[in-house]
């Protein structure tokens, strides 16, 4: 619609019967000869990828595949090729403001990029789609979300599976006064990509997203047979992928290349890029255009300048710390659900029924794509279920649910306290960056406490041992007020500090202005006074493994190697004798039941 025209890239991807009758009669050519021509010409071997998916054996398969597509000949180089890029330099510097059918409101930033299958080893997108879609403090989002004026971002670019070129699209998810302001959002995103390039790639960074994607793999979920073999076939037309990636492709970071890094983020600039505006209406912009298919309403018109180059917003970007204390999202997570019944004992009968409500309307929303219809209607065939009604049956058990259906659930399956089955698995990855506990640490000290330490270590106050940190809290035996104890709390942190760093008042100035010490003392009083104990609700011993115990009984994987080999998560029996480590590193990781 709004790329090259002479790319196919910009044509019509779904297809319908004017696409293809229709416009055969107005050339005056015949649709089947037409198609037995392009089959005769495209049919062939040297472009086709075939991936086999069977549980039978790798000779019976072989020799299967041998027998039915041993007769499709290869007639030559015969892929296709096309000349320029669909984002070339006449689609470059546009503001685009089209229709949506929903009132939403979205800003994305669309980049044109070279092609990028040969990367696929290092990906280096993976790296920016880390942190532009990042969400704690120093963020693109932080910093939108307290201006009111987003409430999402993604990141993600495209370009593995293109030839010739590689599209990387920005999408956030506005509020109606951020989309007034989105031309301070784009200034928002460019000071970001300024800093990313101002400092530099950080290979810690990448080693981290390298480890994930590494766990991630080792442990995925079965795909259906279709899925996987069409993901394997699609990524068989990469040349550049070796026969021994090819099940991997693009699931692992395998090589870290600072420069390549640097060369792709120059791409990412004010003068490469074209801003889309969709809401169901706007402002002092008339959408006199129309898609030709769907009807979608748009307008093109030239980048403001400002947008296009210099572009500078005093935001006050902090230098992203793009990692979290894994133990304060334990914590805070905890906190949730022992305060979420209260909760639900406190609504009341109106309020009730007017969230089941909002829920049943919002599910008796009529689809409005094609595209949406056909997401809806495969997702339950890719399920084998075939459930076409669930969603009207789901509606109908709405209706008829309660409150005290609501809180029988709850009891029956997340409250610790009742539940006849209770399990739980939590997955904490530490990042190299901040203080992380020890195996010793994790056995010794209560989950709050860890939270705790590890938020005065990030905030750089380090005067603090964490056994001092823990005797202080078991001190605590009275609870009047927070700011009393973090009084109490910087006061003892100023009589630990070093004569030459001692400020007074600092120390409690500073713990008085951190929102997230003054939440992490509260719930280390809160668990301190009434800490978990998980250690009745599991009656497996777990330490034949490597796995150990916290003071709340809860169940601690540091041992990875060992754990990965003993295959407890692919639900087989758990084994009693000792193990050879598979791999000569083992990564920590921690879970909790």
């Amino acid at each position: 619609m709004t790329s090259n025209p002479t790319h196919p890239y910009s044509g019509f991807n779904v297809g319908n019967i004017e696409t293809l009758k229709g416009a055969a009669e107005k050339l005056g050519l015949d649709l089947r000869e037409e198609l037995v021509k392009f089959y005769q010409k495209y049919y062939s071997a040297d472009i086709m990828r075939l991936v086999v998916v069977g549980n039978h054996s790798l000779d019976v398969l072989t020799e299967w595949v041998t027998s039915k597509f041993s007769d499709i000949a290869s007639k030559g180089n015969t892929k296709p090729t096309f000349e320029g890029r669909p984002i070339g330099k006449a689609e470059l510097g546009k503001l685009i403001h089209y229709k949506t059918v929903r009132e939403m409101y979205l800003l994305k930033l669309q980049f044109s990029l070279p092609e990028l299958k040969s990367v696929y080893r290092e990906n280096p997108f993976t790296y920016f789609n880390t942190l532009l879609g990042h969400r704690g403090p120093g963020s693109i989002f932080s910093v939108l979300r307290k201006n009111g004026w987003a409430t999402a971002i993604r990141a993600s670019s495209t370009g593995m599976y293109y030839d010739g070129f590689g599209i990387y699209e920005i999408n956030i998810d506005a509020t109606p006064e951020g989309l007034e302001n989105y031309e301070a959002i784009v200034s928002i995103v460019f000071e970001y990509l300024k800093m990313l390039t101002e400092s530099g790639p950080q290979e810690w960074l990448y080693q981290e997203l390298s480890l994930i994607d590494k766990v991630k793999f080792d442990f995925k979920d079965k795909e259906l047979a279709k899925d996987y073999a069409t993901s394997l076939s699609s990524w068989g037309h990469n040349q550049y992928v070796t026969p021994q990636h090819i099940l991997s492709h693009s699931s692992l970071l395998r090589q870290y290349d600072a420069d390549l890094i640097s060369k792709c983020l120059r791409y990412l600039n004010p003068n490469n890029y074209r801003l889309f505006i969709g809401a169901q209406e706007h402002k002092a912009v008339e959408c006199k255009l129309e898609e030709k298919y769907y009807g979608i309403q748009y307008n093109i018109a030239d980048l403001p300048s400002h947008l296009k180059s210099n572009v500078n917003y005093k935001s006050s970007l902090a230098d992203c710390p793009i990692y979290c204390n894994p133990a304060y999202v334990t914590q805070r997570i905890n906190q949730f659900i022992r305060e979420y019944r209260l909760r639900l004992l406190e609504l009341s009968t109106e309020e009730f029924e007017s969230s089941v409500q909002s829920l049943i309307s919002l599910k008796q929303e009529k689809l409005v794509s094609v595209d949406d219809e056909f997401g809806w209607h495969w997702a339950h065939i890719n399920s084998d279920k075939y459930r076409f009604d669930k969603l009207e049956s789901g509606i109908e058990h709405l209706k008829q649910l309660s409150k005290d259906d609501l809180l029988a659930f709850w009891d029956k399956y997340i409250n610790k306290d009742t539940a006849k089955h209770y399990t739980r698995l939590d997955l904490q990855m530490w990042s190299a960056k901040i203080w992380q506990p020890t195996p010793e640490e994790f056995e010794m000290y209560p989950s709050a406490v860890l939270s705790l330490f590890g938020c005065l270590r990030s905030g750089g106050h380090t005067a603090l041992s964490i056994a001092e940190v823990y005797s202080f809290l078991l001190s605590v035996t009275t609870f009047n007020s927070i700011d009393t104890v973090l009084e109490e709390l910087g006061e003892l942190y100023s009589s630990k500090q070093a004569p030459s760093t001692i400020n007074a008042g600092t120390a409690r100035t500073a713990f008085e202005t951190s929102s997230k010490i003054a939440t992490a003392l509260q719930m280390a009083i809160n668990s301190a006074q009434d800490m978990p104990n998980f250690a009745n609700l599991s009656k497996t011993n777990f330490a034949s493994i490597g796995m150990k115990q916290s003071p709340e009984g809860v169940w601690l994987i540091n041992d990875y190697t060992q754990f990965k080999s003993s295959q407890a998560l692919h639900g087989l029996p758990v084994p009693v004798r000792s193990f050879v480590p598979l791999i000569p590193e083992p990564a920590a990781v921690e879970a909790s039941e």
